[in-house]
């Protein structure tokens, strides 16, 4: 019976094994019950050889060959009939000379058809192709049976060296079928089988070398819709990195439009959003790109970045959580965690986080500064200001030009009592960006600090002119209006500030302050209450809580505000010897007790609870449990001269009059320019009868404040004039 076989030239003929080609005379090769030589019903066939190789382009002479131009005569005219027959079904011609060794690979390909397929002849498998549909930059799909090429050589490669690189493995049925359903779609195959030269059109080039490539690209109409989604995605970033927005959003859009499925130009998108403060818009793309991509690290970092700078702090460290499981070793993400670290008050977490980044390689000059950063506001929230002042710096090393760190540096400066370097920072990044409402009020907060608030005031409103929106400035301005006595301006401005954030626990702080200065402690509890709701890890709204508790209506709070950077110290000589006049000084201990428990249970490290609780025992002159609690705090913050202050105030009234002048004198090192201190040391070098003393440090505490009416009392009390 006959049977189709094939010559070792290629050919296909009906006919026994053994015969002659009836087209070129040579030897059959191999034979296959599988081929009839009858018309092939392609969705049989389809069904028949699932496994076969996806088919090829024809050659020009195989093209030529279905034509019926053979390059050589056909012997039988039988032959050429089945020849025809063949070609309508699908079967390609070959060309009828080829080098030996190519005749012998197709021998070996007919013999095994489906070792071809596992040696790297493409599949129909839907995650590969969603793969490739969500790359930015797709790469042309190499040809069935071709060599492999690395994705720059196919970008240089033209059609012809394409139909160089193609199997000559017969295509199946089904796959001529489906090529011949798309003959009316050019720009869907060209897609597929022409791969495009981007030239400069990619990402990390000079941005206006590249917007121009791409320019020529998007402007020249030739691209598929794939090559085209993906110059605009270029071009956009691009864009975005010359400053330009509008334009970058609307060629991140364009590209998206073009290859919805593109995750990389989602998560693009959502970044631009992100930077332009439009959160909802940058979550709702990055919501997106993780749909189609659920392992990428970078789009969860973003979109906790997001959520974190949106207010939604919760999902926020859910997110950056997941992005660090990812990918564990990069630092960005440990910096995003510890700013929502900070937002959450968790002090430690975010030192944890910040040091971590550090650690990792490879960490980019910008990780760098803003880790740095990120730790040293934690170590100034905690008040260890030798730290923060250390880690600002680094943060100027990494980038000289920190308008954020000259600040904040100052700041820490400006807490621990070096007011002339916290000026000169404050100065400097003014000058670096004169239209930086930062400076100006971190300035304005220095100046309120040394009593000169009218001058303060001027720096608050141009910070508040710069930046209107800004809760922070009027949040300032609100305080020193208050110092001044003008409250109703002062809640004014807090009742607005907590109107502009109204998540913002600092708002409801500062709110809560202006009562207490109003002497409304019922107020100023509700406000420190609200803190505690939006952050419960936070210690310091607790230890203003126990404050308001603990304070009497008749206590004047301007005596000991608690910021960061004015003392709580009592006036040692109010009263005479034996009375100690502190801010807590009303009846109720026990909630305050409780909240100062709850501050330190959340922040073993916060040396201002144990402070505030030494200043609780030392009332109820439980003088020894007051002495471990000041010393603690001593321990964990040498800086706040306050500390060493009230500690002082404890050894005098003990009669330990040599301990109480050394504490005073360790405040007036922290702080030379505090009143107090020099009025306490001088009333204890009068206890041990050290006259001349006494007299040079009362009247260096005058000299210092002329309102210090008790150091005057005491000089007029020796006989000397103030």
């Amino acid at each position: 019976m006959s049977r189709l076989v094939r010559c070792i030239e290629g050919h296909i003929f009906e006919a026994d094994k053994g015969a002659t080609c009836p087209i070129c005379g040579a030897p059959t090769s191999v034979a296959d019950d599988r081929w009839v030589a009858q018309p092939i019903d392609a969705a049989k066939a389809a069904e028949q050889e699932p496994d076969r190789p996806a088919a090829t382009a024809a050659t020009p002479a195989s093209a030529a060959s279905k034509a019926g131009h053979s390059t050589k005569p056909l012997l039988y005219a039988g032959a050429a009939v089945l020849v025809i027959a063949l070609a309508a079904a699908g079967w390609l011609l070959r060309p009828v000379s080829k080098p030996p060794q190519i005749a012998k690979q197709e021998v070996q390909n007919a013999l095994a058809p489906n070792e071809q397929a596992k040696s790297g002849t493409p599949q129909d498998n839907k995650a590969t192709e969603k793969a490739a549909t969500n790359s930015a930059h797709d790469q042309p799909r190499a040809n069935a049976g071709a060599p492999q090429t690395s994705p720059d050589r196919k970008a240089a490669e033209t059609p012809n060296d394409r139909n160089k690189n193609q199997s000559s493995t017969p295509a199946s049925p089904n796959k001529l079928a489906a090529r011949e359903q798309s003959a009316d779609k050019p720009a869907e195959r060209a897609t597929q089988e022409t791969p495009v030269d981007m030239g400069d059109c990619k990402g990390g080039g000079e941005p206006k070398v590249v917007i121009a490539a791409c320019g020529e690209l998007i402007d020249g109409g030739k691209l598929p819709n794939d090559k085209l989604a993906d110059a605009y995605s270029v071009r956009g970033g691009a864009l975005r990195d010359s400053d330009q927005t509008d334009a970058a959003l609307a060629d991140f859009g364009e590209a998206i439009n073009l290859k919805p499925k593109s995750a990389e130009a989602l998560s693009e998108r959502g970044q631009l959003y992100l930077a332009t403060r439009a959160y909802d818009k940058a979550i709702a793309d990055l919501d997106q790109a993780i749909t189609l991509d659920p392992k990428s690290a970078d789009a969860y970092c973003d979109r906790g970045d997001a959520r974190w700078l949106n207010g939604d702090l919760d999902r926020a460290m859910a997110d950056v959580d997941a992005s660090i499981r990812l990918a564990p070793q990069a630092a960005h993400c440990y910096v995003i965690r510890a700013s929502v670290d900070e937002a959450k008050g968790q002090w430690s977490e975010a030192v944890n986080d910040s040091t971590t980044a550090l650690e990792k390689k490879p960490l980019s000059d910008r990780d760098a500064e803003d880790a740095y950063v990120d730790r040293a506001y934690a170590y100034s929230m905690r008040h260890i200001w030798d730290r923060a002042i250390d880690d600002f710096t680094a943060a100027l090393r990494v980038n000289p030009k920190s308008v954020l760190a000259l600040n904040f540096r100052g700041e820490a400066y400006g807490a621990s009592g070096r007011s002339d370097l916290a000026w000169n920072d404050y100065t400097d990044a003014i000058r670096i960006d004169p239209k930086s409402a930062m400076g100006y009020f971190r300035r304005a907060e220095l100046l309120q600090q040394g009593g000169r608030c009218d001058q303060a005031l001027e720096d608050y409103t141009t910070a508040a002119r710069l930046d209107p929106k800004s809760y922070e400035i009027l949040d300032g301005r609100a305080k020193c209006l208050a110092a001044k006595g003008q409250f109703d301006a002062a809640l004014a401005d807090a009742n607005a500030a907590a109107a502009l954030a109204p998540n913002e626990f600092t708002a409801f702080m500062v709110r809560g302050g202006v009562w207490m200065r109003k002497q409304d402690f019922s107020q100023a509890r509700g406000d420190f209450a609200k803190a505690i709701q939006l952050q419960p890890n936070n210690a310091e709204p607790y230890r203003w809580h126990a404050l308001a508790s603990s304070t009497g209506e008749q206590d004047q709070f301007s005596r000991c505000p608690r910021d960061n950077h004015t003392h709580g110290a009592p006036d040692l000589m109010a009263g005479g010897e034996g009375s100690l006049p502190l801010c807590v000084s009303g009846p109720q201990y026990s909630e305050a007790f409780a909240d100062l428990e709850q501050a330190i249970k959340r922040d073993p490290d916060d040396a201002d609870a144990y402070h505030d609780r030494g200043r609780l025992f030392h009332q109820l002159k439980q003088y020894d449990r007051a002495l471990d609690d000041y010393t603690t705090a001593i321990h964990i913050n040498q800086r706040d001269a306050s500390f060493y202050n009230d500690r002082g105030n404890l050894y005098y009234f003990k009669r330990q009059y040599d301990a109480a002048i050394s504490d005073f004198s360790a405040a007036i090192r922290v702080d030379g320019n505090w009143s107090q201190a020099y009025a306490n040391r001088g009333s204890t070098y009068l206890m041990k009868g050290d006259r001349p003393r006494a007299i040079s440090d009362l009247r260096r505490a005058v000299d210092l404040d002329q309102s210090n009416e008790n150091a005057k009392r005491i000089l007029r009390s020796l006989g000397v004039s103030p």
